[in-house]
């Protein structure tokens, strides 16, 4: 099993520090044997989407941004958890107001990153963890198989 963490707490520099990262793993022999090229791209898509979302949209108050990344691979899967001290938001509801974009006539060019993000791994979870001190924690969670189909 391989684990790698990182901890970013700058949303002006933290899609720029986040790629590197991305592409060291892609270049990592036990990251590309086991999950393949698209299956890493599925990752690298999910992540980079996510956090993408946290520099534009989270509200942090005053807080220093805290974006905590875990990335773990064993045979069977790779597990990817994003913890973030924002106020968080109704993933639910924002999920129907994407689904309902697809409708529209006219195709708009934003908003539908977390149906990407659905579409792109086996499982997705977002919620808020128990009240810690003073400070809300966001956890975003998906798992990507080994063997999964890719569906993008």
């Amino acid at each position: 099993m391989t684990c790698v963490q990182s901890r970013f707490t700058d949303l002006e520099t933290v899609v720029a520090e986040v790629h590197p990262l991305l592409d060291a793993w892609g270049r990592d022999a036990a990251f590309a044997f086991t999950l393949g090229e698209t299956r890493l791209h599925r990752i690298k898509l999910v992540i980079h989407e996510w956090i993408a979302n946290l520099v534009q949209h989270a509200d942090f108050e005053a807080r220093t941004p805290l974006i905590d990344l875990s990335l773990t691979l064993n045979a069977q899967d790779v597990h990817c958890v994003i913890e973030d001290n924002s106020n968080g938001f109704d993933f639910g509801q924002q999920i129907t107001v994407q689904r309902a974009k697809l409708e529209d006539e006219v195709m708009a060019e934003r908003g539908r990153g977390l149906l990407i993000m659905l579409n792109g791994t086996d499982d997705l979870r977002y919620f808020p963890l128990p009240a810690a001190a003073s400070e809300p924690r966001q956890r975003l969670e998906f798992w990507i198989s080994a063997t999964s189909t890719p569906c993008l």
